[in-house]
């Protein structure tokens, strides 16, 4: 699905790409105002004008909670600024497919503010969700520092050396086709570091998208919207197993088992009308998804505080990565909050 730009033009004009926009009152309040009827839905219905019926009438009814969404996020933000003690600033830029933000939370990025990161022209209940979305990481990340179970997740020398033992196979076929070592090495240790990032991110990601649902029912349409979004865009998993992939099929099969548990709780959000894990059902893939969901589903309704990283390490095993990185406890910086303006 294409981001639309009609719909943010008039709430972005005054910013330019890389500009950072703190969230005071002013500004939060033109950001977030509510969209009229018509303009807040004229985005999204631009580019789901070809959707199925139900993802339609998802749009309508975004647009008749845009007001109440509006307010709602802007109250999330002020109790964060609040609770957390640093301003939230959004910067809009051009970022990688398929990212439409990401949050440096302050005391963990050794920044004086929040700083959230966002594509621009995104349709406006897409740029909602988005919002709650990364407002959730700060929100969760607070109270795990509060609790003092943050953690972080690293590889190190003992790791790479067991990422590439799990990479033995795949070195002899890329050595026998002229690779020098060098080459080999690099190539194992990017593409095993973008199947570790989404394993640090995916359990994470769960919490956050359930916490939302749990706690913004007006969010809900918006949500829907952006979670369709997310599997329209997404590769269909036999794509991902082929006799010249660099990953160990093993390996890929616990991609696609992340991919296929976040399918499946956006299929328990979005109920009845989705069935994202329908394209996953026939992979090899599928027994280890389950595995994962039937994890989630045990833990979820008693998370406290931090223990989505627990999570990580859990999917971890269920998976057999645990060796596969480091994590210890998250660094603090000292930097301060910036003052609150005059």
């Amino acid at each position: 699905m294409n981001d639309d730009a009609s719909s943010k033009q008039s709430e972005t004009s005054s910013l330019q790409d890389g500009e950072a926009k703190p969230l005071d009152q002013p500004n939060l309040a033109s950001s977030l105002a509510p969209s009229p009827a018509s303009g807040a839905a004229r985005g999204a219905n631009h580019s789901m004008r070809g959707d199925p019926l139900h993802v339609q009438a998802k749009v309508a009814l975004a647009a008749e909670h845009d007001a109440e969404a509006s307010r709602a996020i802007r109250d999330f933000a002020c109790s964060l600024e609040a609770s957390t003690g640093y301003p939230i600033q959004i910067v809009f830029e051009d970022l990688p497919p398929q990212a439409d933000a990401y949050v440096e939370v302050a005391p963990l990025a050794r920044r004086d503010c929040h700083l959230v990161h966002c594509t621009p022209c995104l349709p406006r209940p897409i740029y909602l969700h988005v919002l709650a979305h990364e407002f959730t990481h700060i929100h969760l990340d607070h109270e795990a520092l509060g609790a003092g179970n943050a953690r972080e997740f690293l590889p190190s020398a003992r790791t790479r050396r067991y990422v590439s033992r799990l990479y033995s196979a795949t070195a002899r076929r890329f050595r026998r086709q002229g690779w020098s070592h060098a080459q080999i090495e690099e190539a194992i240790q990017a593409d095993a570091g973008s199947l570790l990032t989404l394993l640090y991110n995916c359990p994470v990601d769960l919490v956050v998208e359930f916490w939302i649902s749990r706690q913004y029912p007006c969010l809900s349409a918006a949500q829907f919207l952006a979670l369709y979004r997310v599997h329209q865009s997404d590769v269909r998993p036999g794509d991902h197993l082929g006799p010249n992939s660099l990953r160990p099929r093993g390996l890929e099969a616990c991609g696609l088992a992340l991919d296929c548990v976040r399918a499946l709780l956006h299929d328990e959000i979005c109920a009845p009308a989705t069935d994202f894990a329908a394209a996953y059902r026939d992979t090899e893939a599928f027994h280890l998804a389950l595995r994962l969901w039937q994890h989630w589903k045990a833990v979820s309704p008693s998370l406290g505080p931090g223990d989505e990283f627990r999570l990580v390490d859990a999917f971890a095993d269920i998976l057999g990565l645990r060796q596969a990185y480091e994590s210890r406890p998250q660094a603090i910086s000292a930097l301060r909050p910036l003052p609150n303006p005059a």
